[in-house]
């Protein structure tokens, strides 16, 4: 688990796209690609906007438990007063490096530059909002002002 915190710091300290790739694919691990798709993805939404937590450092929560958090926040069990009491339990008891990471997941901002790197890395492992696109039924649209002109114009000939 630390050893996943530890490359995401890694990344974040490292400056270059084509780095950022290399340190990715060097440690595939599924913590890893599961923690970034958390991060990453537009389909998954904490409804967090900023974390207020304490400068006190607990023994550390682990990464499963983090997921059972995200995933209870991502299908809204946990709402309201409920929510924030059970991220400010969780949170007391993760150290510095937990509660950094943790926190920049459920907020969505790594601040690591990862974003578009991990679908080049695995590909298709977080999905693209692509909206439809709207075509023109017909080529050139006639407004009435036009019409009209159109038809003054057939008159005189």
């Amino acid at each position: 688990m630390k050893a996943v915190l530890e490359v995401l710091d890694l990344i974040e300290v490292t400056s270059g796209k084509l780095e950022k790739r290399r340190i990715l694919s060097e440690n595939d691990s599924p913590l890893l690609r599961k923690l970034l798709i958390y991060a990453v993805s537009p389909y998954i939404n904490f409804n967090l906007q900023k974390v207020e937590h304490d400068s006190k450092e607990g023994p550390g929560q682990g990464l499963e438990a983090f997921f059972v958090l995200a995933d209870k926040l991502a299908k809204r069990e946990l709402t309201g007063n409920a929510k924030l009491n059970a991220l400010n339990h969780f949170l007391a008891g993760t150290n510095y490096l937990e509660r950094k990471w943790f926190v920049r997941v459920l907020t969505k901002n790594l601040r690591a530059g990862v974003d578009t790197a991990i679908n080049d890395v695995w590909p298709g492992s977080i999905p693209e909002f692509n909206p439809a696109l709207a075509e023109y039924y017909f080529k050139s649209v006639e407004t009435p002002k036009k019409a009209a002109k159109n038809n003054q114009y057939q008159k005189l000939q």
